[in-house]
């Protein structure tokens, strides 16, 4: 099997440029300084890009690709080409980018309820995957605010800068369960929940409902 880059490691590094745009050049050059382990073998395989190169296909090919699968699957926000620097080789590159936080970048093929809108149409990505429209998480956040309804923790407060505007949001009906296409309100369907509260609501074989959760804080008080 050809050697490839993990999805896990493609969606760190897209995370950790925060929400500004990057290019493939950007996230290789951070893949050869702290994924050696991973990119060598790719290089190796395919052989080395860039000017005089001399391949049609190469490693930074296959990472092209495979950011372009993860676009494909909502994680990856795909931009226009734009004039690329004299140095890169290539009149145009390519520029990409994330509204995920390093902490909650989700991989291909997990059913979770962290973030996003419209919601059904079954996905095969590497199993199935439920779609979501991230507009949903800005109508929420614009009613229901920042602060967790489980906890009443606002991470802003807690953290101060680091923290502020920092929140997932939660699906009060499990997207497993629903199993065909629907529109969600984000209003009435979505909460604000801190990672905490989150995880826990999450971590039983039924998953916790936010007054239940709320129940057993003031239990532990």
């Amino acid at each position: 099997m050809a050697p490839r880059i993990s999805d896990e490691t493609l969606l760190k590094i897209a995370a950790s440029f925060g929400k500004r745009k990057f290019s493939t050049k950007d996230l290789i050059d951070v893949l050869q300084m702290k994924y050696k382990e991973e990119w060598e073998p790719v290089e190796q395989h395919y052989g080395a890009g860039g000017a005089g190169a001399g391949k049609h296909y190469t490693a930074y090919s296959r990472v092209a690709q495979t950011m372009q699968r993860l676009y494909r699957t909502d994680l990856i926000f795909k931009h226009d080409y734009e004039a690329a620097p004299a140095q890169y080789g290539s009149p145009v590159i390519r520029y990409w980018s994330t509204d995920r936080e390093a902490t909650e970048y989700i991989l291909p093929g997990e059913e979770t309820d962290v973030e996003e809108f419209w919601e059904g149409a079954l996905k095969r990505v590497y199993v199935n995957r439920y779609e979501r429209d991230p507009a949903a998480r800005k109508k929420c956040l614009k009613h229901h605010g920042y602060q967790c309804a489980a906890c009443d923790v606002n991470m802003g407060e807690r953290y101060g800068e680091l923290g502020k505007e920092f929140i997932h949001v939660h699906h009060l009906m499990p997207l497993s369960k629903i199993k065909k296409e629907y529109e969600v309100d984000p209003i009435e369907d979505l909460r604000p929940v801190c990672p905490n509260c989150h995880a826990i609501i999450h971590r039983g074989i039924e998953m916790l409902t936010i007054k239940q959760l709320r129940q057993t804080l003031k239990q532990d008080q």
